[in-house]
């Protein structure tokens, strides 16, 4: 009887699978991975805005800018059309003690300054105004301080707004930002530029209030 050996095949090979706990190392890694990316992205969105917001006042040592007569200069073309300075009490029965017309906005040239607690129409406009508190000069200085609001003349708004400074930068001002002051007689005053020069005149809408109890 003949005999016919088995031809040589070789083993075969089992299929290989990757170990269970490496996939599972790899899928925790990718997960954290995306978290730790998505809460980078949320605090850089937070961060932007928080220094937006921030972006116009820097300073709290307000310094007297050397005081020039100015002239008035060729309108300013970033100048926004003015919102009628509201004449009735603020918010919460807050008496008025003096606001710019609606349509006639204050115009402060150069180097002069006025003073918020005046009740003048012009509101003791000037070069050297015993208690001023708004002066155009390179920046607005302002004599006490002064924080960003919006939303119009709010004398309850006022009272809460926070980020109080002592002078805003004007190149990194646009026409229609507006401000609560606080003045040097102890009234708060909401201002809005209706228009900006860097080097020029600014305008300015402006009602400011009495004090409570007054």
């Amino acid at each position: 009887m003949s005999y016919y050996p088995p031809p040589n095949t070789p083993p075969s090979t089992p299929p290989q699978h990757e170990p269970r706990g490496k996939v599972e190392r790899l899928s925790q890694w990718m997960q954290t991975t995306t978290g730790l990316i998505t809460a980078v992205s949320t605090l850089v969105v937070a961060l932007t805005g928080l220094f937006t917001g921030a972006y116009v006042l820097f300073g709290k040592d307000a310094q007297q800018a050397p005081a020039g007569a100015g002239s008035a200069a060729p309108a300013d073309s970033r100048a926004s059309q003015p919102a009628a300075a509201k004449q009735s009490q603020g918010q919460g029965g807050q008496a008025v003690r003096n606001a710019t017309q609606p349509g006639a906005p204050i115009t402060i040239v150069l180097g002069y300054e006025i003073d918020l607690d005046s009740r003048d129409a012009n509101w003791g406009i000037g070069t050297s105004v015993n208690g001023r508190d708004v002066h155009n000069s390179s920046r607005i200085d302002w004599n006490r301080d002064a924080a960003v609001t919006s939303g119009g003349p709010s004398y309850d708004a006022c009272t809460r707004v926070t980020g109080y400074g002592t002078w805003s930068q004007k190149d990194r001002m646009e026409p229609g930002i507006e401000f609560c002051a606080r003045t040097t007689e102890g009234r708060y005053a909401w201002v809005k530029f209706v228009s900006i020069a860097d080097d020029g005149p600014v305008k300015l809408e402006v009602v400011t209030w009495e004090p409570t109890g007054a």
